[in-house]
């Protein structure tokens, strides 16, 4: 009974620590291998100016990073934005040079969630404590917000640009997460928005674990 609990004290040990090291790569590093990129506030076209920016200092023919950690939080808002630095960010992590680490803290909706699930896989963190919300496309107006369904056949500018764009978001969240074409299509749904904290982002496979 005693050589029982040790052992399953020093498996706990072995455990811990190596959930210690993988949720912090950047521990043995110095500055200069490690970049750091802020998103605090909403997605905008200046959003995806400094990912870019960031992504350029990161590869300059001098650069010494291996690492570069993003932080979030973000409600989300322009799609566009949102879709094209998720794109920017997974192929700089897809060229295996840089690590691309994210940190979730506080609040990551819409548009935010697709740039945390970009992140290197094994490597996207989120505060347990955050608000996390996927919801479908929404289209305002002076009258409110309304949600955008997928049209079969469709006839107006309207229709057409929703289909797109609700494609778009279908197929980074397939990409980044793994999850199949009927599971995404469902999150994107009129009626079904996922709202919840970082456990919930981790079994939606938009991010790997929750961290304190």
């Amino acid at each position: 009974m005693r050589i029982a609990s040790i052992v399953a004290v020093s498996l706990a040990l072995v455990s811990s620590l190596s959930h210690a090291w993988e949720k912090k790569p950047t521990a043995a590093m110095s500055e200069e291998e490690i970049a750091t990129l802020r998103i605090d506030d909403g997605v905008t076209g200046d959003t995806l100016k400094q990912v870019r920016k960031a992504i350029e200092d990161a590869t300059k023919k001098d650069s010494k990073v291996k690492v570069l950690k993003v932080f979030l939080f973000s409600p989300g808002g322009d799609a566009f934005a949102g879709f094209e630095a998720a794109r920017q960010l997974r192929k700089l992590s897809d060229a295996g040079k840089v690590t691309v680490e994210m940190h979730a803290e506080g609040l990551c909706a819409s548009a935010c969630t697709v740039i945390l699930a970009a992140g290197t896989p094994g490597q996207r963190y989120i505060a347990t404590s955050t608000f996390f919300l996927v919801h479908p496309v929404q289209r305002g107006n002076m009258f409110g917000v309304a949600c955008v369904e997928r049209v079969d056949n469709p006839k107006t500018q309207d229709e057409k640009t929703g289909n797109v764009i609700l494609e778009v978001f279908r197929d980074l969240y397939m990409r980044f997460t793994g999850k199949g074409q009927k599971t995404v299509e469902e999150w994107l749904s009129c009626g079904h928005e996922k709202v919840g904290n970082g456990s919930l982002a981790v079994s939606m496979g938009i991010a790997d674990q929750t961290e304190d």
